[in-house]
């Protein structure tokens, strides 16, 4: 198996498992999926989707903070979540990887070995995640002081 990523510039090149390669244009939210040389999808990332779709489901957040903070592997993030199921667990990263908030990096070794990481718009996605929380427990402040 082979992972890279290669940057020019015109776009971003991303490969995971051969002959799968992910392209995203750069500067842009489009992104498209090439196997064996054809274009197979070509989307544009929607705001709404990314918040109802991946944000707004249970334990994203705590999934990203939890990477962010240097937890990689997926035994490490099902201990750290409770009551969380490794089907939840691979179903929730698996949409983050596909939001591209999180890279993932497969190493072919004997025991498989999988690790995640956050991209840079995943940290910059969890700075503002951070924000809106301050945010609300200002609001709440004041709300309880008004009380």
């Amino acid at each position: 198996m082979e992972t890279g990523r290669f940057v020019t510039q015109t776009s971003i090149v991303c490969f995971h498992t051969p002959p799968l390669v992910v392209v995203e244009q750069a500067g842009t939210n489009l992104w498209g999926t090439y196997f064996q040389g054809r274009l197979c999808e070509h989307k544009a990332m929607e705001t709404t989707d990314l918040f109802e779709k991946c944000l707004g489901c249970r334990y994203m957040v705590a999934l990203m903070r939890r990477i962010g903070e240097g937890t990689a592997r997926p035994g490490q993030l099902e201990r750290a979540l409770e009551d969380i199921s490794a089907k939840v667990l691979s179903e929730r990263l698996k949409r983050l990887v596909e939001y591209r908030i999180v890279e993932k990096t497969a190493f072919p070794e004997i025991p498989p070995r999988v690790e995640y990481r956050l991209t840079t718009f995943g940290q910059r996605l969890l700075e503002i995640v951070d924000e809106v929380e301050q945010l609300h427990n200002k609001a709440s402040k004041q709300a309880d002081g008004l009380l």
